[in-house]
């Protein structure tokens, strides 16, 4: 599957806590192919990150929504990492989605997008999972 021309990461937290703003990073790197065949990368890497408290139960968006009209991305890297250093007991799942949509307007209802990653926060620690999109 290739990249859409937009998109966006949500992610759904079940840890049993809040995680505050500023403590979900995901960091991306995109590829394609230039006009002579030759596989490329973005020059340099993507950090995005949860702009906001996310409830336990909530979901949140990663950053903004990526307009892939321009770059023509194909597909892409990804490390998805979750700070609950700050958590008193965390125990349960951070899923991480990809949302799509045609106009930049519309996107995946909640839950309904393309499951990236599952995370199991169950300490007091930080949490790194990578993968491909």
């Amino acid at each position: 599957m290739a990249l859409p021309k937009y998109y966006k990461f949500v992610v759904k937290n079940e840890c049993g806590e809040t995680l505050a703003a500023n403590t979900i990073t995901l960091k991306i790197l995109r590829w394609k192919f230039d006009s002579s065949g030759n596989l490329t990368y973005e020059s340099s890497v993507t950090s995005l990150t949860n702009a906001s408290d996310i409830a336990d139960g909530a979901y949140g968006d990663i950053g903004s929504a990526q307009d892939n009209s321009t770059d023509l991305y194909l597909g892409g890297f990804f490390t998805l990492i979750i700070d609950a250093t700050s958590l008193s007991g965390p125990s349960g799942n951070v899923i991480l989605y990809m949302h799509i949509s045609t106009d930049n307007t519309d996107y995946d209802d909640n839950g309904l997008g393309r499951v990236l990653a599952v995370i199991n926060v169950n300490a007091v620690s930080t949490f790194k999972r990578s993968g491909e999109f």
